[in-house]
This record gives structure tokens, sequence and C-alpha cells, in this order.
């Protein structure tokens, strides 16, 4: 029931964290007057449509990870609005078949839509040229003859996609909500939009939680969380677990907790712990280690011949928690970006370490994570779910196409191209991007996996 709740809470924080990052893009497209067809929480098929409201439309679909927000004009093959098409077709100059092979060639090569221009019959070569208008719109009469012409049995499958091409286009060259439509400092705003709300959804949880349920203090409890490889992990002790007695004398708080363990090196204790109601008797052996204090426990340095030295104490593995303070919202405020700062330069740090093996995870991380923080308390699960949004909000400005990072990396060059990309070289970039995401997800899992086999997944 524990991993059940754990599992549960994940996907209610996860669920929270998408919506939070979609909303950043769908709030800055509809800033910007473009067209959003579509919020959906997670994937797949659609479970629930929860309406349609100024044109979009709310869903929650089967596959609970993620999210997306779809605007129009924002996939690959919407070739910069239709306008290519239709202006090359019309062209004057084009009115020749090879010049209109040419045009096909070209709009394969850009589009990928897999035209074969000896396939398309010259009956549909006159009714696309004539269906085209001067100012590069269909006619009234020219789309509905297309249309018809789409519907009948003598247009093959070639003719079908090229008809399905230009009608398209007409429809998106008249289209100004489209997001290939906008200027690039708007499409980039959209983009960063997401990653930005996920930043600041983070750095305002730390700071509400400072004005109401406390950030971690100095002060400690005799609650406390286990360290991996650790005697007290060995010996039976779980994370959240308190201490509430060793070998008989009460330790009602955490100093007393630590300073018992410390001064029993070698010497077995005997710990009574209170988990979830229910009272655990265990024995566990300190081991010789260096204090991990910056100072004695009575606020002086341990000095060596006028030197600082790490005193030998004895240590079980745990970490007591912190007790947790409320402040007023200045410094709340203040002591939130002092934790969002000191957690996004770890995030950083770790990611591109050396040890990033044992610093990341995956899922069954985050979902070890999640069961192993609803013993701890409310708290605990906030603060996780601070440290996951900025987490996402960072990930997500990683350059890898798909993610929104490379995303912007594809706006940057478009800038510097000073045009757009055509829809295969979108193509070939998010395929690229799928791929290294594709291994950076796979070796996580491993990870994962490979930490839980040998035990010292989190407990």
């Amino acid at each position: 029931m524990e991993t059940i709740r754990g599992i549960a809470y994940l996907l209610i924080i996860l669920s929270v964290l998408v919506i939070v990052h979609e909303w950043g893009h769908f709030i800055v497209a509809k800033l910007f007057k473009m067209r959003v067809e579509e919020f959906s929480l997670f994937f797949g098929k659609v479970l629930v449509r929860l309406g349609v409201r100024h044109g979009t439309e709310y869903n929650i679909r089967a596959l609970p990870l993620g999210g997306f927000v779809r605007i129009a004009g924002m996939e690959a093959d919407d070739v910069s609005g239709g306008r290519p098409i239709l202006q090359a077709i019309r062209e004057p100059n084009f009115a020749g078949d090879q010049a209109m092979d040419d045009v096909l060639k070209q709009l394969d090569t850009d589009t990928m839509a897999g035209l074969d221009p000896s396939k398309i019959g010259e009956p549909v070569r006159d009714l696309i040229r004539s269906s085209i208008a001067p100012d590069g719109t269909l006619t009234e009469a020219g789309r509905e003859d297309l249309k018809a012409m789409r519907q009948s049995p003598r247009a093959n499958e070639d003719e079908q996609k090229l008809i399905d091409m230009v009608l398209t286009a007409d429809s998106r060259a008249t289209d100004p909500g489209l997001y290939s439509k906008k200027p690039i400092y708007q499409r980039a705003l959209v983009i960063f939009a997401g990653p930005f709300m996920s930043l600041f959804f983070g750095y305002f949880l730390f700071c509400v939680m400072g004005m109401t349920i406390g950030l971690p203090s100095d002060r400690v409890t005799n609650q406390v969380i286990v360290i991996q490889d650790g005697a007290a992990r060995k010996a039976g002790v779980q994370t959240g677990d308190r201490i509430v007695s060793i070998d008989g004398i009460p330790t009602s708080d955490g100093l007393t907790m630590i300073d018992k363990i410390h001064e029993s090196i070698g010497v077995p204790l005997h710990l009574t712990i209170d988990r979830g109601g229910s009272t655990v008797f265990l024995a566990v052996t300190p081991r010789p280690s260096p204090d991990p204090r910056p100072t004695s426990k009575h606020g002086k340095p341990n000095l060596r011949d006028g030197k600082p030295v790490k005193a030998i104490v004895g240590l079980i593995g745990v970490q007591p928690t912190s007790i947790r303070e409320r402040s007023g919202p200045i410094r709340s405020v203040v002591l939130g970006t002092i934790r969002t700062n000191l957690y996004m330069s770890q995030l950083i740090q770790s990611v591109f370490s050396r040890q990033v093996r044992d610093n990341v995870g995956g899922p069954i991380a985050m979902g070890q994570m999640a069961t192993v923080m609803q013993r701890l308390g409310f708290g605990h699960m906030v603060e996780m779910a601070g440290m996951f949004s900025l987490s996402l909000g960072i990930m997500n400005l990683l350059p890898i196409p798909i993610l929104d990072g490379g995303h912007l990396l594809l706006l940057a060059v478009e800038k510097a191209r000073r045009r757009k990309l055509s829809p295969r070289e979108v193509y070939r970039a998010q395929i690229v991007g799928f791929g290294l995401l594709a291994l950076i997800v796979t070796f996580v899992m491993y990870n994962d996996i490979a930490r839980w086999a040998a035990g010292k997944a989190i407990q």
C-alpha cells in the first residue's frame, strides 16, 4: 500500500507540474493571438473531454506521462503557412509540365510528402493551376473543384496527396493565428515560457513554504533519513522512522540522539523506533568515522596542534530531519531564493559531473523517492515537488531537438540563416533529438534498475 500511495502521490505531483509547464506555453501563445487547438494532460487516447473554450479543446488522455499543448502551425510539415506551395505553383514561368515537375520535386524534398511527379496527371495539374488566384489563394470555385477531385476515384494516391497539400496550404495561408506566421521573437517566447514557468513554480513553492509549512532550520528532530550502505540500513531502520529511545534512554530531540550515537563507537545500541504508530525494536552498532560536523557539539572547532581536525565519532548511517520554521514574507522570499539557487547549482553540477550515474534518476527512482518522502510528511512532499519542478525546467532547456531547448536552438539557426527551416530539415533534427533522448532514457532506466538490483535504491 505504501508503494501504491507513493506512485499515486508522484502522479499527482507530476500532473500539477506538467499543467504548470504547459500553461506557460499556452498563456504566451494566447497572448500573441496564436490559435491553440488542444490542451491535454497525459498522452494517448482521450479518456475525458473537458470541453472547448475559446477555440481550445481540453482533454485528459490515457497514458499518465506528461502532457502537451497543440498550437496551430507548429507542426514540422506546415510549410511556412502554405505560402511557398501556392505561390510556386501559380508562377507564370512554372506553367509548363517540366517546370511543375521541378516544383513538385522541390516540395517533396522540403515536405517529405513522397510525391512522384510522373504520377500527377494533366487534368489534376490544369485544375490546380486554374484554381489559384493572382493573390496566391484558391478561388471559391477552385477550392470546391479540388475537393470534388480529391474524392473522385479517378485521382490516384499521389494526386490525392498533392490536392491535400494545396487545400491545406490554402487554409494555412489565410490563417492569422498560426505559430509559423508569427515573428521569431514571439515563437521563442512561447517555447521559453514552459521551462520558465517550471522554474518559477519551483521557486514559488520554496518561497511559499517559508510562510506556511516552514523551511528546514538548523534544529533537528529524532526522525531520520537513512543513508545508503550504513549500519542502520542493514539493521532495518527506514527513512521516516523516529528513534524515540536508545538503550531505554528517551531521545526526544535530534541532538540527544546524535550525541548518544556519536559517543558509542563499537557499542551495540538498542533502538526503540516509532514507525507510523507501530513500535519496532532494532539493534545497531555505530562504526568509527570522521565527525561530519564542522565543530564539536559545544560549537568549538576540533583542533590538534592548533589545526582543525576531524574527530572520530560513531555513525550508523542516519541523518536527522530538520525542524521546519516559518518566516515572514520578506525572509521567506530570501530563504526561497537561496534554496532555489542552491538546488539549481547542485543539479547542474551533478548532471555535468563524472558521478552523473550516481546523481541522476528516472521514473523508478522518482517513484521510490515519493514513497520515502511521504513517510517524512507533507512538507517533504512539497519540497520534492519544488525540486522536481526546477529539474523539469532545467532539463527542458537542454539543446536537444524535441525538448524546448532544441526548439530554441532551431529558432536560433533560423535567425542566423534568415529563412525558415524546411520540414525535412526539422524532421531530421527531431530524429537526431529523439535518438539522443532515447539514449538518455535508456541510460537512466538501466541505472535505476542496476541501482535497485545492487540494493542501493532509495529506501
